[in-house]
């Protein structure tokens, strides 16, 4: 048998042939396994496939599902079990039936697609590599090893659908030639094989076709309940069963297999037995009888499987859906085949007639309850067109050690008795058996008669013990995307199963911009730093943030500038440069009229002379300081310049004006608003702070400066492909005016078209009940919603449109705090969702607001000058600050020496 190094990765094209003759026919673990796996071709029959050969002489047909989302809809279960019972009535009794629920704390696909967007600098490949660490290393130990009350590991979940026939009852060689290969190289029958199937080829062609127009009706059922199904080929077939088997395989990335969808993953095949395929990727050892041990790259695992003894006396739709979240590699095999109406039938009556017969008066009671049960059943046959079905429900767990394996077992049994269904771990049918039942197209008759697990339930019943619901897993990625479109930020958090999250609010229908509602204390500002950092992947993405407190500073270092606008700061936000032209003319006059009312809303309108004084004074400042030939700016137009226009030109009504300017002119104000503006359009990253500056009478124009800032960059024709985005933190600051409420309204309105997007936040939802918050609602399509208080919960509803099993997600919204936040998101046009933010030690360094944290980074920043050192090194000591219980350490620490680095 080949080594661990020489075998070929599932689902990949291998190096050289992958067959009979590659293994090593004296191991008999590799023989066993390849005995016991029916699987040979997969190929196609009249254009439709793929179609599987199986060993048995049968066909097989088998396709994925994305997990339906019921968490977030009203009647999500019950659409979902509606579907089901479609797709098995659509089932004749010949054909078998199986749905695998599968989970695996394998994520290795999505850390791939995560790290497609690695970013552009050092800093973004170090918050990536950061990032991913901790979602590779929770794949083995979880989130939180230390807190195992909390700790949930990261997983996927991939259901699967298994249609099998009944033997055709012909030989191999004839099936051969009619299930032709996708290779492109074709099995060539021989003279005999030509003669056999001149003989029954008609009859296998029939056989065939029947089985296919059942196929194809499932499928259809499938697509009306708006499930995609995604047919599984060789290569999927692969990537599957090594996640039930040799899940340890997934476990190392350099071996991580991605599922393919399309095409057979070796052309050898075609000529080499697929089972023997799959029987190389690891070897399957007895154990005892109470399961058995799987042994492979990654090392080995052990597996146990639990079966349902009894069904539950009462059934609902989406009783299984959690099951799931118990483990992190546990697996849900559902088998079924319907009984055909006519002996159903016979059946009911022979029992109706046995109760009649056998009554008396000792068991009256007894017989009268099960007379009203048949009756219930013949109503339900006859009236809603149920049938029966023979079903079979086990849970396959694979653990590290087979304690572990017993462990998990237990859990499983007990949580399922919780439902009141019995259920026992199988220890005494054979490992052989505890395979079949494990795996696609492994149901033979034989096989169902040794386990005697099946139960025979009606077609609602045994659609609503299908496992099949789950959470939303966010945004897919585009198949039409091209390499020289725009780039999309991908945001990576958790759903509540622990399942990756994409957001792209860019994808919305409507608009990209995203409204943020979040009270003091939700972890709102560990959130806005997340993401942004999500965003700094992008390539030459451009980033402003607005907000009234310092939180932003350690990022705002880290990427790009910091500018906290005080009148005593050397930073000059000055509103009159550009080119002398009508558009800027109108700017210049709107920042002249809040520098004479002082932003006030009720002052008395200007009259029409004065207006006009005004608009020709700067537009010709503004063509004094412009070279028109050379179609550049001379010196920067200033506030000194119209002043002087307006003494000069305008008589005593300029020199009236000029004198009213004079706060912004040569007073208090003058640092901000009277000098060349030295915060220019070229920075990527720019946080403004206005906390300080919203106390003064000009704080209506230092808003208006900074958005005007923001526009030149969003209208910029040259950056018209460059992600550019807007994030304003307590928005309900900055709009108090009614100009910077219109500037704000105007912004969410035209970044739509010009490549940007906008992320106001709001502390209060009550301030959406204002002019500028009902803008705020109709301008978001994505909508992120983070804990609240029951205050906080009954003013969401009365603005945001919810349901109710939205809304019940929303108030159960938790934060832990140096743990994970939740959140509540969702996207117009799409889904919703509820996230976890789980942030890495060096996120939760920038993040954190802890004034002893803060403290501490602040001093390392002091001794370093570098503030990529600073939190680097906060992270390697105190990976989630010095307040956790159990770090040791204080602000003493601060005085050790802190190496320098850069992270720019």
């Amino acid at each position: 048998m080949p080594t661990p190094e020489s075998m070929p990765a599932p689902g990949r094209r291998a190096d050289r042939p992958v067959g009979p003759l590659s293994l090593d026919r004296t191991n008999r673990h590799a023989r066993w396994l390849a005995d016991e796996l029916p699987y040979l071709y997969c190929g196609e029959y009249a254009g439709f496939g793929p179609l599987h050969l199986l060993v048995d002489g049968a066909l097989g047909y088998a396709f994925q599902l994305a997990t339906p989302t019921v968490d977030t809809r009203p009647d999500g279960e019950e659409a979902v079990a509606h579907a089901l019972l479609n797709m098995l009535h659509a089932l004749p009794p010949d054909v078998q039936w199986q749905w695998f629920s599968s989970s695996s704390a394998c994520i290795e696909p999505a850390l791939a697609r995560y790290q497609s967007q690695i970013g552009t600098d050092e800093a973004s490949a170090r918050f990536v590599d950061a990032y991913v660490r901790r979602w590779r290393r929770a794949q083995t130990e979880g989130f939180f090893p230390d807190d195992p009350a909390i700790n949930f590991f990261p997983r996927t979940r991939t259901i699967l659908v298994a249609l099998k026939s009944a033997p055709l009852g012909f030989a191999r060689p004839g099936l051969l030639e009619l299930i032709r290969s996708v290779a492109p190289q074709r099995w060539q029958p021989s003279l005999a094989d030509q003669a056999a199937k001149s003989r029954g080829g008609h009859a296998l062609h029939q056989r065939v076709d029947q089985f296919t127009r059942v196929v194809q009706d499932v499928l259809a059922a499938a697509q009306a309940a708006d499930w995609l199904p995604m047919p599984v080929d060789a290569g999927a077939l692969i990537d599957f069963l090594t996640a039930q088997l040799f899940p340890q395989r997934l476990a190392r990335p350099d071996r991580a297999v991605a599922a393919s969808a399309h095409g057979i993953a070796d052309p050898s095949l075609e000529h080499n037995e697929l089972r023997h395929a799959i029987a190389a990727l690891g070897r399957i050892d007895q154990v005892d009888g109470a399961g058995f041990r799987s042994t492979g790259p990654g090392g080995e695992r052990h597996h146990r499987v639990v079966s349902m003894l009894w069904p539950p006396r009462t059934v609902a739709s989406g009783l299984l859906n959690d099951l799931a979240c118990l483990h992190p590699d546990l697996n849900l095999c559902v088998s079924a085949s319907s009984v055909s109406p006519a002996a159903a039938l016979m059946q009911l009556k022979s029992r109706a007639l046995l109760n009649s017969r056998s009554t008396h008066r000792f068991n009256a009671t007894e017989m009268e309850a099960r007379a009203e049960a048949l009756h219930e059943v013949e109503q339900r046959i006859f009236a809603e067109g149920e049938r029966i079905f023979e079903l079979r429900l086990q849970v396959h767990i694979a653990e590290r050690s087979a304690e572990g394996a017993e462990r998990a077992a237990g859990l499983v049994c007990r949580t399922l008795e919780g439902m009141e269904i019995e259920a026992a771990v199988e220890r005494d049918i054979g490992t052989a058996l505890l395979l079949r039942g494990c795996l696609p197209f492994a149901v033979y008759a034989e096989t169902e008669r040794k386990l005697r697990r099946r139960r025979r339930l009606l077609s609602r019943d045994a659609a609503d013990l299908h496992p099949a619901g789950g959470c939303w897993t966010g945004v897919v990625p585009d198949p039409r995307t091209t390499p020289g479109s725009r780039p999309a930020p991908i945001v990576m958090y958790a759903n509540p199963l622990g399942e990756p999250l994409f957001i792209d609010p860019t994808k919305a229908e409507k608009n990209p911009h995203a409204l943020v509602i979040g009270q003091s204390g939700s972890g709102k500002s560990f959130f806005v730093h997340d993401y942004l950092l999500h965003l700094w992947r992008l390539p030459d993405v451009r980033l402003f943030l607005i907000s009234i407190k310092p939180d932003y500073r350690k990022l705002a270092l880290l990427l790009g500038r910091y500018v906290e606008i005080t009148l005593d700061a050397e930073v000059s936000l000055n509103p009159f440069g550009g080119r002398p032209s009508l558009e800027h003319q109108a700017r210049w006059f709107a920042a002249l009229v809040l520098m004479l009312h002082d932003g006030k809303d009720d002052a008395p309108a200007l009259a029409r002379e004065e207006e006009v004084a005004l608009q020709n004074a700067a537009l010709a400042a503004a063509q004094r300081n412009w070279d028109a030939t050379a179609e550049r700016p001379i010196r920067e137009t200033v506030l000194e310049d119209i002043c002087v226009e307006l003494e000069r030109s305008c008589g005593p009504l300029g020199r009236r004006l000029a004198l009213q300017l004079h706060p912004y002119r040569r007073g208090p104000y003058r640092r901000l608003f009277n000098a060349p503006r030295d915060v220019g359009t070229a920075e990527r990253f720019v946080f403004f702070n206005l906390g300080n500056i919203l106390r003064q009478p000009c704080a209506a124009l230092a808003s208006f400066c900074v958005f005007s800032l923001v526009d030149e960059v969003m209208t910029d024709v040259r950056l018209r492909g460059t992600p550019k985005g807007l994030i304003a933190d307590e928005v309900w600051a900055l709009v108090r005016n009614a100009h910077a409420a219109a500037i704000l309204e105007r912004s969410l309105k035209a970044y739509r078209s010009l490549g940007g997007f906008a992320v106001p936040i709001v502390q209060d939802p009550q301030d959406l009940d204002t002019p500028s918050g009902r803008v705020m609602l109709v301008n978001t399509a994505t909508k992120v919603i983070l804990p609240m208080d029951r205050a906080g919960q009954a003013d969401l509803g009365r603005y945001v449109r919810l349901n109710e099993r939205e809304l019940e997600i929303v108030r159960n919204l938790r934060l832990v705090k140096r743990r994970y936040s939740e959140f509540f998101v969702s996207i117009d046009g799409m889904k919703s969702a509820k996230g976890l933010l789980i942030p890495d030690p060096l996120r939760y360094a920038i993040a954190t607001t802890d004034p002893v944290d803060e403290e501490h980074i602040e001093h390392l920043y002091a001794q370093t000058g570098d503030m990529f050192a600073a939190v680097h090194r906060f992270a390697r000591e105190a990976p989630y600050g010095l307040r956790q219980p159990g770090h040791g350490r204080g602000p003493a620490a601060a005085s050790e020496p802190c190496p320098q680095a850069s992270a720019r």
